[in-house]
């Protein structure tokens, strides 16, 4: 046998520790984005599998490239390094290694430093495993449950794969393309609660006058900078086809008041191996289901099962509305603080100034898969700009200050850390921890455990 890569111990431990108890306190599950490439036919290579037809609804994502980076390689590299650091706080040793590094962004950062145990979402990109992939090189790497193509059997995604972890936190760690200004910037990415995809059954079932009422106050409100996926949309036509999309399966047409018929993007909720499957949802046909004729409509979508109850539960509130930011729940507020440790990071290692730090933007909004499907606190991070050549330069020369950055914000979150008021300016952390004890107690159960029963 030859000697094993560090990258491969790295998996192997994800795969031994997937039926193990948790061993500390926090678990915290590192998901390096994408890992494979878009491959034609989508039928075939895609994600979003839909067992009535034996095929992917939609196109592999395989993630941003330019000019040698590749986010696939260097969001796992730097997922590796944050691994490391964490890692840190698993041996009396490390722990005061990882005391060390705390005490540079909190100076009044105490022992004992509490440990945390870290893992891993998916094995090294594949190029780097290559020579190891037989015929299918995304089968590790979609977010989606699907079938083997060879041999049929079930796979699990990458989500249902981060469910059974059980975690409470999950960090996403993202690169994309575009330019978002001089110094570059990074960004949160989330999904928002029912209620609020809930105003697109309104407006379809609304006159023209309360309509007019429903598009001015969304637009106003938190979320009215919603993602746009490409030209031909506005901000809430984007909205309203989200909204199709997480209640129905089915895009909409541009004006949102009907179903595209003729794009249909599966149940994901049926799409994870969880306790939220519905069974109703006949193999997640897109036809020939009695469920689809009562429901694709959202004039007459009554939602109903253990899916959309959690959908409207508490806890998901909690994950994704309100809280310390104003909205966005305990999902942005992850998120934001992360961001806020990378740009402390970078200047206490001295390696930027407040003047040339990148920018935190306003978050990409959308009906995002692992912000919505993973049970966990959720932080979805795009750490930079690939086509902005300071970002370019900054991923290029620091990953693992980022990645240090990255530790430290995560245990702040689960620990909390003692920021002075005076750094409380210009998108510096605040040190504020999360409060996990309310989704640890939530009637009387784990709400991160009920995931899998």
């Amino acid at each position: 046998m030859g000697k094993i890569s560090f990258r491969s111990k790295s998996f192997f431990l994800f795969t031994v520790l997937l039926v193990s108890n948790k061993l500390y306190g926090f678990r915290v599950v590192l998901d390096p984005g994408h890992g494979g490439r878009y491959i034609e036919p989508n039928s075939v290579y895609g994600d979003k599998y839909e067992p009535d037809k034996a095929s992917f609804l939609e196109g592999y994502r395989p993630g941003a490239s330019v000019s040698g980076l590749n986010e696939n390689e260097d969001v796992y590299e730097i997922s590796l390094i944050v691994k490391e650091f964490l890692d840190l706080t698993l041996t009396e040793k490390g722990r005061y290694t990882f005391y060390q590094i705390l005490k540079k962004y909190d100076s009044s950062a105490k022992p004992p430093v509490e440990p945390i145990e870290a893992l891993i979402s998916r094995k090294s990109g594949y190029r780097s495993r290559y020579w190891e992939i037989d015929y299918d090189i995304n089968r590790d790497y979609r977010l989606y449950d699907h079938e083997d193509l060879l041999s049929h059997e079930s796979v699990e995604g990458v989500i249902s794969r981060i469910n059974a972890l059980k975690p409470d936190l999950v960090v996403s760690i993202h690169l994309t393309g575009g330019n978002p200004g001089r110094n570059g910037g990074m960004a949160a990415v989330i999904t928002p609660s029912y209620n609020v995809f809930y105003n697109a059954i309104d407006y379809v079932k609304a006159d023209e006058q309360k309509r007019n009422s429903i598009r001015e106050s969304f637009s106003n409100g938190a979320y009215g900078k919603w993602f746009i996926s490409h030209h031909g949309r506005s901000a809430f036509e984007w909205f309203l086809c989200d909204a199709w999309i997480y209640y129905t399966g089915y895009w909409s047409v541009v004006d949102g008041l009907n179903p595209d018929l003729e794009k249909f993007r599966g149940f994901r909720h049926n799409m994870v191996t969880w306790s939220y499957r519905d069974e109703s949802l006949l193999n997640n046909s897109s036809m020939n289901n009695p469920y689809i004729s009562k429901n694709a409509h959202l004039k007459y979508f009554k939602p109903g099962g253990k899916f959309w109850e959690r959908e409207k539960s508490t806890p998901e509130n909690w994950r994704r509305e309100g809280g310390l930011e104003g909205y966005g729940g305990d999902n942005l507020y992850a998120s934001q603080e992360i961001l806020r440790f990378i740009r402390k990071g970078l200047l206490v290692n001295y390696v930027y100034n407040s003047r040339n730090l990148p920018e935190i933007v306003t978050p990409y909004i959308s009906t995002w898969s692992v912000p919505t499907y993973v049970n966990a606190v959720s932080a979805f991070l795009e750490l930079a700009y690939l086509d902005n050549k300071y970002d370019f330069n900054r991923i290029l020369k620091y990953k693992k200050i980022h990645a240090e950055a990255i530790a430290v914000g995560i245990y702040s979150l689960l620990q909390g850390t003692k920021i002075s008021e005076s750094a409380k300016v210009k998108m510096m952390p605040w040190g504020n921890s999360i409060d996990f004890t309310k989704y640890k107690t939530y009637n009387n159960s784990n709400y991160f455990d009920i995931v899998t029963h």
